[in-house]
């Protein structure tokens, strides 16, 4: 595991965290309980699959107080269940007792506890348990190392994080798309934007295939084209009917992009849109950007729809900085946005509880005679409610019924927590009066905020009512 410090520093880390597997201690099982099948047998994984599913703790305390298992696949089984219910420590005494038994553990064992380590946000226990994998005659799998590097990513440890993804890359492991995910988001969490944008550079694969000249052919009636031009069809085709396939994994993806722009099949606004959006779609904001600007490099001026399918990427990675950047960019370049465009910007601008920038938006949709939507109504009312700026939520829900705009559910629902946040519980059971008055039902999660915003006021008569 290859952190920075130098590899001698890491081997006597590895050393020093190792578990003692060899040092076996004889234990006598106590008496078998009745209720827990043999764990030899097929029963033992049936049963303990139907206790899995009620995802209580309890239920597996007869497996865990008869130390009946005596098999690695039986305690992979109970560790993986552990890990579920986020008991992360009973889970590690559970491998440690293993040990003792003088039970080898395999690969879906150190799978199973490093998962629950990851699920328990323990990155330290993840990384010493992949690191003692070797101790016992065991190569890390891809699956014990994206664990790892889930839970490093979560405890903000970029540089662990970077240095298995390095190792996984030094023992020929396919590296997951998702894994690039969680390394990049270690490293923009610690505030490390280079090396985040290198990793995007590696997530795009390699550079796009430059034309030089020696793969033309002249037809018959003497034009310029490219050599086996129907080949080239058929798998640019293929490449892009992988893209559009909802089930279609991020690994796929992001090889089928490489592909794609490894060959120079990236040619139209429309085919650039289709994988900006993919990258977009799977939180690789960064690469999307900079698909974008290698298409600005050759001389092609994006449209309104490439725009809004970046800055869709944006509001997915809650980068509303970015969205806003691209929607000026799109009035420096004279291309109209329309009212998806400023749509978009603006449920950027609400995540990013920008509420004034919001109500700016709104007034400059009407310059470009874009007028606004219920949907940029609700994303203004729900970023000043966010904000607690109730005042201004209601004065948008008037300039939307003014624009004869009906309000819906999405509405009321941010005009309720606007409420609460600024502990307007009268106005809140208002509108949820005013809400069954126009025959829109709430739900439960609109009743929640009422009965805080009352509770925080000591008006505990108002829910009842």
């Amino acid at each position: 595991l290859g952190c920075t410090g130098g590899s001698g520093r890491t081997a006597a880390w590895r050393a020093s965290q190792r578990p003692r597997a060899t040092a076996a201690m004889a234990t006598t099982a106590p008496a078998a309980d009745p209720r827990v099948p043999t764990d030899t047998g097929a029963e033992f994984a049936q049963w303990l699959k139907a206790v899995d599913e009620t995802e209580v703790l309890s239920d597996l305390e007869p497996v865990l107080q008869s130390k009946r298992l005596s098999t690695a696949r039986a305690y992979a089984l109970v560790l993986k269940a552990l890990g579920r219910r986020g008991r992360w420590e009973r889970a590690l005494d559970l491998f440690q007792d293993m040990l003792n038994c003088g039970i080898a553990p395999d690969e879906a064992v150190f799978h199973a506890a490093i998962g629950a380590c990851e699920r328990g946000k323990q990155w330290e226990h993840s990384v010493r348990l992949l690191a003692s994998m070797p101790a016992v005659q065991l190569v890390p799998d891809l699956a014990s190392f994206q664990s790892a590097i889930g839970a490093c990513e979560q405890g903000r440890q970029w540089t662990w994080s970077l240095s298995l993804l390095r190792e996984m890359q030094e023992q020929r492991l396919a590296t997951h798309g998702m894994t690039y995910v969680s390394v990049i988001r270690a490293c923009e969490g610690c505030g490390q934007y280079d090396i985040a944008e290198e990793l995007n550079s590696e997530v795009l694969g390699a550079a796009p295939y430059q034309d030089d000249g020696n793969n033309l052919e002249t037809d018959r009636k003497g034009n310029l084209r490219k050599k086996n031009a129907f080949t080239k069809a058929v798998t640019k085709q293929e490449l892009l009917n992988r893209l559009r396939k909802p089930a279609a994994s991020t690994n796929e993806v992001l090889h089928t992009l490489s592909a794609l722009r490894r060959f120079d099949f990236l040619e139209k606004p429309k085919e650039y849109a289709m994988a900006i959006d993919c990258l977009g779609s799977r939180s690789f904001w960064r690469s999307a950007l900079q698909l974008m600007a290698e298409m600005c490099q050759r001389q092609q001026i994006p449209d309104t729809i490439l725009y809004t399918t970046a800055m869709r990427a944006c509001e997915r990675g809650r980068k509303w900085q970015h969205a806003l950047c691209l929607l000026n960019e799109m009035e420096q370049r004279e291309v109209v946005p329309d009212a998806m465009a400023y749509n978009t910007v603006l449920l950027a601008l609400e995540k990013g509880r920008q509420w004034r920038l919001t109500l700016s938006l709104l007034r400059s949709m009407v310059t470009y005679d874009c007028f606004p939507e219920a949907r940029s109504f609700n994303a203004a009312i729900s970023a000043c409610g966010e904000a607690g700026q109730w005042m201004a939520a209601v004065v948008l829900s008037q300039a939307m019924r003014a624009s004869r705009l009906v309000p819906d559910s999405f509405t009321y629902s941010a005009l309720i927590r606007a409420c609460e946040r600024d502990r307007r519980w009268s106005e809140a059971l208002r509108l949820l009066d005013e809400m069954r008055n126009q025959a829109l039902f709430p739900s439960v999660f609109m009743y929640e905020p009422a009965i805080l915003a009352c509770g925080s006021c000591g008006e505990w008569r108002g829910p009842l009512v």
